[in-house]
């Protein structure tokens, strides 16, 4: 798994001073110095790249043709949010209390966008043939006997009410 977004892309899309601000270093008594601490924020970006991977590619795999190299500035887009997510929610104020965050909303908005993308792909073509197509059928009753219908004929005996089945 790769990281699908950078710190630049961050900064790209929120400002420096935003990522920043999510992502300082805070001192013991909580005073942040507005420096990006470079460890949770790589720690945010792996997570922000694996929950995107595991809500888009479930069980596809590496067969998925949505990557960072085949659609990066979507995946870009969406990953940008659920990494900022994942970097307020280290915070005091919001651990254990996701809504509280600033993304929530964009969060929630991009794992349905993700979804999006995945059910896109489920949509089957209508010029792909199903794997299944050109199977055979094989029937085990001896050519001889005759099929039995539990239906009464056109005098009314016989069927599954007369008994003589």
């Amino acid at each position: 798994m790769s990281a699908l977004v950078s710190q630049a892309d961050l900064e790209a899309m929120f400002t420096a001073e935003r990522v920043a601000e999510v992502f300082c270093v805070q001192t013991v008594t909580g005073a942040t110095t507005g420096v990006v601490d470079s460890t949770p924020l790589t720690m945010a970006i792996r997570m922000g790249s694996a929950e995107a991977e595991r809500v888009i590619m479930g069980a596809y795999g590496s067969s998925f043709p949505y990557t960072a190299d085949t659609c990066p500035d979507t995946l870009k887009q969406l990953v940008g949010v659920l990494v900022m997510h994942q970097g307020v929610l280290r915070r005091p104020d919001c651990m254990a209390k996701p809504d509280k965050s600033p993304y929530f909303e964009a969060w929630k908005q991009a794992r349905a966008d993700l979804k999006d993308l995945r059910e896109g792909f489920q949509r089957l073509s209508t010029t792909d043939l199903p794997a299944n197509v050109g199977g055979q059928v094989s029937n085990h009753n001896p050519t001889t006997s005759q099929p039995f219908f539990f239906v009464a004929d056109s005098t009314g005996s016989g069927g599954f009410n007369s008994g003589s089945f």
